[in-house]
């Protein structure tokens, strides 16, 4: 039988001495604040070496009241999120990132899939944009900056995110800007030729059309043929060489591994990319509170240039 630690517990310890923030902790908190919730698994492999360490500290955040637990159901993963107490204590320390910081409201049963789908792209963007020589400068979710500055609601659109990557340039030059669009699907939309993913492609097939974005990241759960099928609905817009359909299991696959090719006939599922492996030292060097405003720098020295963020987007266009 497979262990699977958890919290377990729902009432606070207490405490006599006031607990020691350290800078992962910082981290910690910031980025469960900018995101509302986490699940501990997300936090385990972002921040930790393993599970036990993990839970152990978060059990310490708990008794501090720093952050809370919710557990759906026994079929749903525990999710954590920022007390007011913990609000109040990270925006104290990093003024700077308060308005990006927020309570996290009513979650249903049926959206911690799509939810925790969506933070899994955010973290993959963040690690593996150091891998081309970028850095995630700014995500916004539907409603957010990014969204309302390229009018993505004018095609019709609202991306479960947009990503803002910047590629280091010689020379002192201005940074070059990436805008990907990232669309998470849960197995939940037909993929017929008639059906809403067919209808969602021809309005990205107008946004690509207006240049505002440079690529579409489609981030989907399935076996192969669901894949090529999503693949194949985007082909059919003519979206073959501005989309990337890429499994879910490789964006929560670590060391982060770069984006897969079409070429690979994988989606990117244990796709090794033997150039520049994200590896754990480099990942625990970096500075883990970025994640979409000005996120983590470039390690490794590999500039790949901004192309290829999509499969050679605007080839052929």
């Amino acid at each position: 039988m497979i262990r699977r630690p958890r919290p377990g517990r729902t009432e606070r310890r207490k405490t006599t001495a006031a607990l020691q923030l350290t800078e992962r902790d910082l981290a910690v908190l910031t980025l469960i604040g900018r995101v509302r919730y986490l699940s501990t698994a997300q936090i385990t492999w972002t921040f930790f070496p393993s599970a036990d360490r993990a839970l152990r500290r978060l059990r310490q955040l708990f008794d501090a009241k720093l952050v809370a637990f919710t557990l759906l159901s026994s079929r749903h993963p525990t999710l954590v999120s920022l007390t007011r107490h913990g609000v109040a204590e990270v925006a104290k320390r990093e003024p700077e990132l308060a308005e990006s910081l927020g309570l996290a409201g009513p979650i249903r049963a049926s959206g911690v899939r799509h939810h925790l789908m969506v933070v899994d792209a955010r973290l993959y963007a963040a690690e593996v944009a150091p891998l081309r020589g970028a850095e995630l400068a700014r995500w916004s979710n539907p409603g957010g900056g990014l969204h309302r500055e390229l009018g993505v609601s004018a095609f019709g659109l609202a991306p479960d995110g947009l990503a803002e990557f910047q590629a280091n340039t010689s020379g002192g030059d201005a940074p070059e800007r990436s805008i990907v669009a990232v669309e998470v699907d849960a197995h939940t939309e037909s993929v017929g030729p008639k059906g809403p993913l067919a209808k969602k492609a021809e309005r990205y097939a107008r946004l690509a059309d207006a240049d505002e974005v440079d690529a579409l990241w489609i981030v989907a759960t399935g076996g192969a043929e669901r894949l090529r099928a999503i693949e194949g609905v985007f082909d059919a817009a003519g979206l073959g060489e501005w989309s990337r359909v890429i499994a879910h299991a490789h964006v929560t696959e670590r060391p982060v591994r770069d984006l897969p090719t079409r070429a690979a006939a994988g989606y990117g599922v244990g796709q090794a990319d033997p150039r520049n492996p994200l590896t754990p030292e480099h990942r625990n060097q970096r500075d883990l509170r970025g994640f979409g405003d000005r996120g983590p720098p470039a390690i490794g020295g590999v500039d790949w240039g901004v192309s290829g963020w999509g499969t050679g987007w605007r080839q052929g266009r």
